[in-house]
């Protein structure tokens, strides 16, 4: 186990690392390509649709990783990735939508910027979607897979929107919209690949629901290291937005990009190698 684990962690480390690299080098262009206000525009919507993803499948994700190595015959994975995948949708559209009245009744900090409120549903939406599908690779030690599809949505969505940006002038808007086309565009890729699913034969198949009692049962106490998380890599940029101005949310959310996120990550990659052996062990 401690070789498997040794393995796993080193190819996780490179999908990580070529993350951090890329961010860290995306924000010393982003912050000379936009001015301090856009950028912390950008750091708000992102870290309002973390909220938002964590909200709608902070729950779901560690079930996934807790079941899905346990499935011991092909009909126990299909009936699981079935539940899971519609469950998320739901999960998803829910938290989505109540954001999204949120911003119709005026109580948001975006209010009066409607462009900006929308792209925070937008990316909840691919970027939930995504992790969704990323975590099933985890769970079946696909890592090959995960490291492309890291790759092509974290660095991807950097390239697509600073070329919007510095190419188009589109600002902030580009920024987002490049996350949304990059990450938008692979998740059909991805159903297709790690899970080998066709929206066609997802719905044909039911959602158990003596199986979504098993993943709530395990999924929403789990849920609560899972907001953590986003309470320390996120939540202080939402709170100078929801008290301050957007002016120091890009002051802090430059800082935190250059330092914070390189070492946040690189200390996951022992959960992410050894969560799916831990429950198989």
């Amino acid at each position: 186990m401690s070789r498997e684990f040794l393995s796993d962690a080193a190819e996780y480390l490179l999908a990580v690392g070529m993350t951090a690299a890329a961010y860290v080098v995306a924000i010393s262009v982003i912050t000379r390509l936009l001015s301090v206000d856009e950028y912390g525009q950008f750091q708000f919507v992102v870290s309002a649709a973390g909220f938002v993803s964590t909200l709608a499948i902070g729950w779901i994700t560690p079930a996934i990783i807790r079941f899905q190595p346990t499935c011991r015959t092909p009909e126990d994975e299909i009936a699981l990735q079935a539940t899971v995948l519609k469950l998320s949708a739901a999960a998803i559209l829910t938290a989505v939508a109540a954001r999204s009245a949120l911003l119709a009744l005026g109580k948001s900090v975006l209010a009066g910027q409607l462009v900006l409120g929308l792209f925070v549903g937008g990316v909840a939406t691919v970027e939930s979607s995504s992790v969704v599908l990323l975590t099933g690779t985890r769970a079946r030690r696909e890592i090959g897979w995960f490291l492309v599809f890291t790759g092509w949505c974290n660095v991807g969505r950097l390239v697509t929107g600073l070329a919007l940006v510095a190419v188009a002038g589109l600002g902030v808007a580009g920024m987002l919209g490049g996350w949304l086309l990059t990450v938008g565009a692979a998740l059909p890729v991805m159903l297709a690949v790690t899970v080998g699913w066709t929206p066609v034969r997802l719905a044909r198949t039911p959602v158990k629901w003596p199986l979504v009692r098993e993943l709530a049962h395990y999924g929403a106490p789990v849920m609560a290291m899972t907001f953590l998380t986003w309470v320390l890599s996120l939540s202080d940029r939402h709170i100078l937005g929801l008290l301050r101005d957007m002016h120091e949310v890009g002051i802090c959310g430059a800082s935190y990009e250059m330092a914070g996120r390189s070492l946040f990550q690189i200390i996951a990659v022992c959960n992410m190698a050894a969560d799916p052996l831990l429950v198989t062990a």
